[in-house]
């Protein structure tokens, strides 16, 4: 036979643990309940809309101001040129797209314009030339999409930063074979664009873009070892084709 008391301290504790188990049982249910629920108060749902896509285009660069650390002072025209690159992202809340980018550019050197005379055989005025200049960059892009004319076609806008290596490649003159430059620097870059999108299946969509890229403050060593600053400042026209994943 169970003396009083103990019998009184286990009908205790039977209603303690009766009280307590549903608790905790609410309380293990919530948690995750919790979680969604900060994830939701910044903006972030569950699906995050994965994509991948390809791009290429058309590119026309600003002529280079050219200024040397001794004497050298002119100017470097360029003919049209070529992008092509890809990138992947997702999308962490409605209307928002995130992304990382490779892309290369090529232009061909056209005119260098010199105004002081005697560096390294290449005399005052224009001189044709020939070789590229190529631009290697890595961006991380934001791109808003605005939700405005249905689903069909969708305008957005934004832009990125990143870094960019601008090379000189074999550029010299066309008729005296006279090397000017064939040199890199890495660079701070960024990007602004617009454009329109256009939905051709229920996950691929085709996008019609226009960027203006920059390299900031690019230098280069000349064949005679000059270091001078130059620019690249292009506008690029490209189409995109985006496949959601």
């Amino acid at each position: 036979m169970v003396p009083r008391s103990a019998a009184t301290i286990l009908s205790a504790l039977g209603l303690v643990l009766a009280a307590t188990t549903p608790v905790a049982a609410q309380s293990q249910s919530q948690s995750p309940k919790q979680e969604q629920t900060t994830l939701e108060k910044i903006g972030i749902g569950g699906d995050l809309k994965p994509y991948f896509s390809l791009f290429g285009g058309g590119v026309f660069v600003q002529e280079a101001d050219l200024e040397g650390e001794n004497s050298l002072d002119g100017d470097l025209s360029h003919d049209l040129g070529f992008l092509a690159g890809v990138a992947g992202g997702f999308e962490p809340r409605e209307n928002l797209r995130a992304e990382g980018e490779f892309a290369f550019r090529q232009v061909d050197a056209s005119t260098l314009s010199l105004n002081t005379p005697g560096f390294s055989g290449f005399p005052t005025g224009d001189t044709r030339m020939d070789g590229e200049v190529r631009v290697f960059s890595f961006m991380g892009n934001l791109w808003f999409d605005l939700p405005v004319g249905g689903d069909f076609i969708t305008p957005f806008l934004g832009g990125g930063v990143g870094i960019a290596e601008l090379a000189y490649n074999d550029v010299r003159a066309s008729n005296a074979d006279t090397l000017f430059a064939d040199d890199g620097d890495f660079n701070f870059a960024y990007q602004l664009g617009t454009g329109l999108s256009f939905r051709l299946f229920p996950k691929l969509r085709m996008d019609a873009a226009y960027r203006y890229f920059v390299v900031v403050d690019p230098e280069v060593t000349l064949a005679g070892n000059e270091r001078v600053d130059t620019e690249f400042d292009s506008h690029n026209f490209l189409l995109s084709f985006r496949l959601n994943f």
